[in-house]
Order: structure tokens, then sequence, then C-alpha cells
């Protein structure tokens, strides 16, 4: 079997194979992240549809966030978990792959006043 070329497929040919089907969009994920940004006071940066790619999350300044709310697909890489993540769009302009990854998040900058991160997706509950 040929080995997928762009960026694109071979995510969604890792990504398929780790999951074991294609991924799809997550009912009421758009809804989701509206209500918390309007919950917590609507002067959030909001990243939806095509905008919410790992490149835009990581170039954001985080520091300046005290809430965080992701809602997306999530993996768990129980052989090499630095490896587990979330999956966020891919900007075809970045070397980014929309994977991001704990080896990824360890090495972001947040608000050091105890930031709350909250991913919401799937293999993200503590054991």
């Amino acid at each position: 079997m040929d080995k997928p070329t762009g960026v694109k497929q071979r995510l969604m040919r890792g990504l398929s194979d780790t999951f074991g089907s294609s991924l799809y969009d997550l009912p009421k994920t758009r809804e989701e992240v509206i209500e918390v940004n309007d919950i917590v006071g609507k002067d959030g940066v909001v990243l939806l549809g095509t905008d919410a790619t790992e490149t835009a999350f990581k170039s954001a300044s985080l520091v300046d966030f005290k809430i965080i709310h992701i809602a997306a697909h999530g993996f768990a890489d129980t052989q090499f978990p630095e490896r587990s993540g979330l999956v966020l769009g891919v900007d075809p302009t970045s070397h980014d792959d929309g994977l991001l990854q704990v080896r990824e998040i360890i090495r972001l900058r947040f608000n050091a006043s105890e930031p709350q991160v909250t991913p919401s997706a799937c293999n993200t509950n503590p054991v």
C-alpha cells in the first residue's frame, strides 16, 4: 500500500489506524465552545472550524488566559504516553501536523497563577 503523501493524508491515515475509523465532526462542540466563552465573559479568543488549528492555538498568547477550553478529538498512546494529545486542525502554511501532543503541551507557557485548562475530548478522563 502506498504511503499518503500530503500532511493531511498522513495525519488522517495515522489517526484512522489508531482509532480504527475515520475522524468525524464532533456534535455540539461549536455550541459548547461558544457557550463556555459566554459563561466566562465573552472576551476570549474563540477558534472554530478551519480556524481551530494547532498553529493558531500555539501562536495565541496563552499566558494571557486564565481559562483554556478545548473541545476536540483526543487520543491516548499507552505505549508512548507523551505522544497522546488532542486533534486540532492543520494549517497548510505551517509545519504543524494538527496533533497537539503532550510532549508539545509541556513546552507551552500558560498563566503562572494556576490556569484552568479543560480538554473536552474522548480519552481525556484521568485514570
